[in-house]
């Protein structure tokens, strides 16, 4: 419809006497082709309003793809503008993606994943429900992958599967595998991902490393010269802590560079001054 619009006035003509005539008794699929229509006419506004109608019904298939393809327009069109709200818009396209197999969004989805898994500390420290978030991250992420098997596909699943390995071995198995397949540029995102699996199979000298190379390149995020953003407390952070775990390594030495961390910098965000002072009083 939206290749030819001379065809919007009689096709729309012939839907709104069929409603009329049919009723509440009219075909639910057809009804959800409506929707379509009218958003293919130019006329999104009515479209969108007779998709929420079908996704407010308390069953049915047709309910479930128009949820799906109201979640699926909210994350291409942005409309999140904090953390819960894209929490709430991956939960619910995690919950429905399993039977409403379109891959046309996944551009927008893959957005999404990598906002959220690129501060997915502070959602596993706010989310009550974080190991139910997780399922719907772990759900999206493959479903990304296998409509679309590309870089920063591989990328996003290879993280989701260090996130998410805890001691089943198998998953850090499939999340090398998917780093090696992966040119190994000078890319923030590689060398992050790298750093969590290297820290999660015992390298820890080898993380440490990693995550300092995380720090530099985050380094001058922030205008201040006594201040830095909050991607680079998380790699400072995670250095220490594989520094730490490093068989020769003095506590001492550690315990004193986080004093001189917290004495040199102002307003260090929320979550990772937490977290120093944990490592700290590991460390004394």
């Amino acid at each position: 419809m939206a290749e030819d619009s001379t065809q919007c006035e009689p096709v729309l003509k012939a839907f709104e006497n069929y409603v009329k005539i049919g009723g509440e008794r009219i075909d639910r699929g057809l009804e959800y082709i409506y929707s379509a229509v009218l958003n293919d006419c130019g006329l999104s506004k009515e479209g969108e309003e007779l998709l929420r109608k079908i996704a407010d019904r308390p069953a049915g298939r047709w309910r479930n793809r128009a949820r799906f393809e109201l979640t699926v327009n909210a994350i291409r069109q942005k409309q999140y503008n904090d953390r819960e709200q894209k929490g709430t818009l991956l939960r619910q396209f995690g919950g429905l993606v399993a039977e409403n197999k379109d891959c046309e969004h996944t551009g927008a989805v893959k957005e999404l994943l990598s906002d959220i898994i690129s501060e997915i500390e502070e959602y596993e420290s706010r989310t009550g429900d974080f190991n139910e978030m997780m399922q719907e991250v772990k759900t999206a992420t493959r479903f990304c992958y296998d409509c679309s098997p590309d870089e920063q596909s591989s990328l996003l699943l290879a993280e989701v599967c260090v996130l998410a390995a805890g001691k089943d071995k198998e998953k850090l198995s499939e999340a090398e595998a998917l780093l090696e397949n992966i040119a190994q540029t000078a890319d923030v995102d590689i060398i992050r991902c790298r750093a969590r699996l290297s820290s999660e199979q015992g390298k820890f000298d080898k993380a440490a490393g990693l995550w300092a190379q995380v720090a530099e390149m985050r380094k001058n995020e922030s205008p201040a010269a006594n201040q830095r953003s909050w991607k680079w407390w998380r790699a400072k952070y995670y250095e220490l802590r594989c520094w730490a775990k490093c068989p020769q390594t003095n506590k001492t030495d550690v315990l004193h560079t986080i004093e001189v961390l917290e004495n040199s910098f102002a307003d260090i965000p929320a979550l990772w001054a937490e977290r120093l002072n944990s490592l700290k009083k590991q460390m004394e």
